[in-house]
């Protein structure tokens, strides 16, 4: 049997997600847990107008002697700032959502097959019974600031009361989970320390104590009357998330609700995906096609682009 055709770059990137107005629920999984490499860093130029924005990845992140690189050769050469590189850093997500796999045509007449969000009710797809799947793999690319608030609202997350994300959990007392009698309150300067295997005074039940809790306002909203952990064996990578765009004065984006992972995603949309494929390098005439600009190099740069690339990312592996 064949092997399947690995997508095209150029369909890859375009799989690109950003938070916006609306709030969607997400799963993230990192570049390279078990090295610590959250996001894949990599640097690009956005270029075009409004409705036609184009990303055109730059060669000379993976390498540290000078690369062919048509966008580092016109931002040389632009006054101001027409064309700017930017470092960015990406990771994968999956969006939880109903898709439908709708059939378009590229530029050379050849069929490739897109997912677009179901749109409920009133979905055109799904009059058209167009093949509907669970789950998008998408990379969600943002600049290393950005990189850093999501860092932010993960660790705000994880010490934040389930309920509300906005609150701050504190252990106010302690009762016997069998009677319901107070065991430790206020009075207790840390109601943990009480957690001992000593009978309850009502019922004589031993070590059977529950946390009473209580979800107080901080910086990020008042509270609310509904406390809870989050489960504190799961960490960032097994929650699911719901992401919108920040609204003013917030930078970036909020985080607005968090639960452990639940839903069923397709096996194959647990793997992160290989970001080298697609964002680690762009060969110089699809560089030269994105700028709309001649390009400066020939034949014999890009196979040196290749050769060089390709020993980067092999010491890279051996590393």
């Amino acid at each position: 049997m064949a092997s399947k055709e690995e997508p095209k770059p150029w369909l890859l990137r375009k799989q690109h997600w950003n938070p916006g107005e609306q709030e969607r629920r997400i799963r993230l999984f990192p570049h390279d847990l078990e090295n610590n490499a959250f996001f894949y860093d990599y640097a690009g130029a956005w270029v075009g107008d409004e409705g036609d924005w184009r990303l055109v990845i730059s060669n000379r992140r993976d390498a540290t002697d000078a690369v062919p690189d048509v966008v580092e050769y016109y931002a040389g050469q632009d006054a101001g700032d027409s064309l700017i590189v930017e470092d960015f850093r990406a990771l994968t997500i999956v969006e939880l959502h109903d898709f439908h796999r709708v059939a378009k045509n590229a530029r050379n007449g050849r069929t490739f097959y897109d997912l677009e969000p179901c749109e409920g009710r009133w979905c055109r797809s799904c009059e058209l019974k167009i093949p509907q799947v669970f789950g998008r793999q998408s990379h969600w690319s943002m600049t290393p600031a950005a990189a850093d608030h999501l860092l932010n609202e993960l660790g705000r997350v994880s010490r934040s009361c389930a309920s509300c994300l906005t609150g701050a959990i504190q252990v106010v007392g302690l009762t016997c989970a069998a009677c319901g009698t107070v065991i430790a309150g206020d009075d207790v300067v840390d109601p943990a320390d009480q957690q001992v295997a000593a009978p309850c005074r009502t019922c004589g039940a031993v070590g059977l104590s529950t946390e009473v809790l209580r979800c107080t306002p901080s910086a990020q909203g008042p509270g609310c009357d509904a406390p809870r952990w989050l489960d504190s064996a799961a960490t960032p990578w097994e929650l699911e998330l719901t992401v919108r765009a920040a609204r003013s004065p917030r930078p970036f984006f909020d985080i607005t609700a968090a639960s452990p992972a639940s839903a069923e995603i397709r096996e194959q949309l647990l793997r992160p995906m290989n970001f080298d494929a697609f964002l680690g390098h762009m060969p110089l005439e699809e560089q030269a096609r994105l700028l709309r600009r001649p390009n400066p190099f020939g034949p014999e740069d890009e196979k040196r682009l290749i050769a060089q690339l390709a020993q980067v990312r092999g010491m890279r592996r051996a590393a």
